[in-house]
C-alpha cells in the first residue's frame, strides 16, 4: 500500500479517518502503532482507490508499567518506548516516536483545522454514556477501582 500511494496519484489514504484513529491511540494510550498494526480496506471511487485504516492489535491501550523491575527495563533504550496510561500525557512526540514515519507518510497533507476537526468529533462521539457502556463489558472482577481510574484519565484526556 505505502509504494502504491507513493508511486500512483490514483492511490491514496483517507488521510482524515486515519487521523481519526490516531487521535484515538493518543486518547486511550496505546503508543505500539507500527506498520504491521494496520490494515487496510480498499474502495474504489471515482477512479481512485482509496485505503481505508483499520487498526489491529490494542495490546498496549491503558497500559500500566509500574514496580522496579519494569522501571529498570524502561531504563534500557530499546524498551524506553514503553509508557503508562496516566491522567495528562507528558510528551506526546516521545509517545508518537514508534509511529512517527507512518504519520509523516500518511498525514503529509493534513493541517491543522483537519486535527482540530477529527478531535471535536470523537470528543463529541465519545460519551460518557459510551464510556460507561464500555467498560461495563470488562469481567465483573475487573470493574474495580482501577476501571475508575481509567474512566476518570479517559474523560481526563477527552476534554483536552
Amino acid at each position: 500500500m505505502l509504494h502504491q500511494i507513493r508511486t500512483d496519484r490514483n492511490h491514496v489514504v483517507d488521510q482524515e479517518n486515519y487521523l481519526r484513529a490516531r487521535l484515538f491511540d493518543m486518547l486511550i494510550g496505546d503508543w505500539d502503532r507500527q506498520e504491521k498494526n494496520w490494515r487496510w480496506s480498499v474502495h474504489q471511487e471515482k477512479g481512485k482507490t482509496i485505503y481505508r485504516p483499520i487498526p489491529l492489535n490494542r495490546d498496549q491501550a491503558f497500559a500500566k508499567y509500574d514496580g522496579t523491575f519494569l522501571w529498570l527495563l524502561k531504563s534500557i533504550p530499546a524498551m524506553g518506548q514503553m509508557h503508562s496510561y496516566t491522567y495528562n500525557p507528558k510528551n506526546a512526540k516521545k509517545f508518537n516516536k514508534e509511529v512517527y514515519a507512518l504519520d509523516l507518510a500518511l498525514l503529509s497533507d493534513i493541517d491543522e483545522k483537519a486535527w482540530a476537526k477529527q478531535a471535536k468529533f470523537i470528543q463529541e462521539n465519545l460519551t460518557n454514556d459510551a464510556i460507561n457502556k464500555a467498560f461495563l463489558q470488562l469481567p465483573y472482577e475487573l470493574q474495580d477501582e482501577t476501571t475508575t481510574k481509567l474512566k476518570l484519565y479517559l474523560r481526563n484526556r477527552l476534554k483536552n
